[in-house]
Parts: C-alpha cells; sequence; structure tokens
C-alpha cells in the first residue's frame, strides 16, 4: 500500500473518533458531518478555481498587452534606425561638402598666395 493510502486511513479513524468523542454516535449524524465537510470543501475549490480562472484571464489580459507593447517598441526602434542611420548619411554627405569646400578654399588661398608672390617678384 502506498503511503497516501496509510495516511487517509488514520485520517478517517481520527475524525470517526473525534465524531464519537463530540457525541456523534449514530451512522446518520456522522454521514451528515461528512458531508457538510466535503461539501464545504468543495465550495472551497469551486471557488478557488474561479479565482484562478479570473487570474488566468488575466495573465492572458496582461499577456496579450505586453506583446503589443512589444510589437510597437519594434516599431519605434525600427522607425528611430531608420532616422539615426539617414541623420548618419546626411551628416557624412555635408562632411563630405565641407570637405570639398575647405579644400576649394585652400586650394583658392594657396592660388591667390601664388599669385601674389608671382606679381610680388615681377613687380607688379
Amino acid at each position: 500500500m502506498d503511503e497516501n493510502h496509510y495516511d487517509d486511513e488514520k485520517i478517517s479513524a481520527t475524525f470517526l473518533e473525534l465524531m464519537k468523542y463530540a457525541g456523534a454516535n449514530d451512522q446518520a449524524t456522522i454521514n451528515d458531518a461528512l458531508y457538510q465537510a466535503i461539501d464545504g470543501l468543495l465550495r472551497q475549490v469551486l471557488q478557488n478555481r474561479v479565482t484562478i480562472d479570473g487570474l488566468r484571464d488575466e495573465c492572458k489580459t496582461l499577456f496579450l498587452n505586453v506583446s503589443e507593447d512589444l510589437l510597437q517598441l519594434q516599431t519605434d526602434i525600427a522607425a528611430l534606425i531608420d532616422v539615426a542611420t539617414q541623420a548618419s548619411e546626411d551628416y557624412h554627405k555635408v562632411r563630405r561638402e565641407l570637405e570639398d569646400h575647405y579644400r576649394k578654399c585652400a586650394l583658392y588661398t594657396l592660388d591667390q598666395q601664388a599669385q601674389a608672390y608671382i606679381d610680388k617678384t615681377q613687380g607688379y
């Protein structure tokens, strides 16, 4: 026999002893007490089931909300990456334009200095 069966027998025997000690000597009184105890336990089980079902529904709702929030966050992150990529491309384009402009300015300045030197050395 398994251990639980032995425990169940012990509990039943203890319950019957307590019922007899309480003055319930006839089987009808004992059966009624058993019925009341079982009925109370079943009501508690049903109440717990309703509570568990409610919690399960709340968890489903929370999971759906979190899933929607994560999808929105993913969309937002993708949009931010696009903006950052475009900003990076714009930055590099402007940087190249500025480098080209400064290079032209530097060449123009060198040209002007060279011309000034030529003019000076030729006596203009």
